[in-house]
């Protein structure tokens, strides 16, 4: 996944990429679309394979917040430096992540002016 958000930008010279997970990523159960179950997910770990229904999956709230959270852990492994490059990368759930690569180490530091905890976005439709 960073993979693909980095490769956006070698062309452009974009020195750096947010990427936010807000509350309006919620259950769909709050409006009339149809929804999946409440069932857990535990992400183990990148090889992980995804169900063949992952699409209907992501309407489920706790996929979603299984998958920022392992996104939060997994890019600060050293083993993304390559590929966060000398680009700085800010994930946004509840704190504000940021991460950048300094030969071959990855530094992740929370940004407390960008993290907002208990703010809920407003409703999209």
């Amino acid at each position: 996944m960073l993979e693909k958000i980095s490769s956006y930008s070698e062309d452009s010279n974009i020195p750096y990429h947010k990427c936010c997970k807000d509350q309006y990523l919620r259950d769909l159960s709050k409006g009339n679309e149809s929804t999946t179950d409440s069932k857990e997910f535990i992400i183990s770990g990148p090889q992980q394979t995804r169900s063949t229904e992952f699409a209907k999956e992501l309407k489920n709230i706790k996929l979603k917040e299984a998958l920022v959270k392992f996104l939060i852990d997994h890019w600060a492994d050293d083993e993304m430096a390559p590929i966060i490059g000398k680009k700085t990368i800010y994930l946004n759930h509840d704190l504000c992540y940021v991460y950048s690569a300094t030969e071959n180490t990855v530094t992740r530091t929370i940004n407390h002016d960008l993290s907002c905890q208990d703010h809920e976005e407003a409703d999209t439709k």
